[in-house]
């Protein structure tokens, strides 16, 4: 039995992955001495989500086996709690798009904090004081990787003219 859940939602994902790859494709192009610029990363993000909404719609119409629901054991009551419900992949995919939309006019500290805690607080398996510390920590140690280590060169947003002087 076909689960059209999960090819909907496949179909979702990838509809997803296409909106974040086309948002990508309006930040600036690269240089010669940086060509990814700072397309790249949100362009990968949505060809990944697209790749994965693909597998999973493609996955779900060759499958033949019984109902999930059924076979797993979970209720209509825990459907909340799946990490495949439909306000979680609604709100990734909204949150991934606004991610890509506030790269530039808020720099990637900024934007990658809020997107970190966005996706943390909807899978909901963490506490509020979990997510805020891993929303700061990660987007700390991101910037610090690809900026000053690999030097490829992140948006700053209105903390630029901070980060240019402490030499980052």
């Amino acid at each position: 039995m076909i689960e059209r859940r999960a090819v909907v939602l496949g179909g979702l994902v990838l509809l997803g992955g296409l909106a974040v790859a086309r948002a990508a494709l309006e930040l600036p192009a690269g240089t010669a001495s940086d060509p990814l610029g700072p397309r790249g990363f949100p362009l990968l993000l949505g060809a990944g989500l697209a790749a994965c909404g693909a597998v999973l719609a493609a996955a779900s119409l060759r499958s033949s086996a019984p109902d999930t629901a059924v076979s797993t054991g979970v209720t209509p009551d825990d459907e909340e709690r799946a990490p495949y419900s439909w306000p979680r992949v609604s709100g990734a995919i909204a949150a991934s798009v606004a991610y890509v939309l506030a790269l530039i006019p808020l720099g990637a500290l900024f934007a990658t904090m809020a997107y970190a805690l966005a996706l943390l607080l909807l899978q909901g398996r963490t506490s509020r004081r979990e997510a805020a510390a891993v929303a700061v920590a990660f987007p700390l140690f991101v910037y610090f990787l690809f900026d000053v280590v690999l030097g490829v060169p992140l948006p700053g947003g209105p903390l630029e003219p901070v980060l240019r002087r402490l030499g980052v």
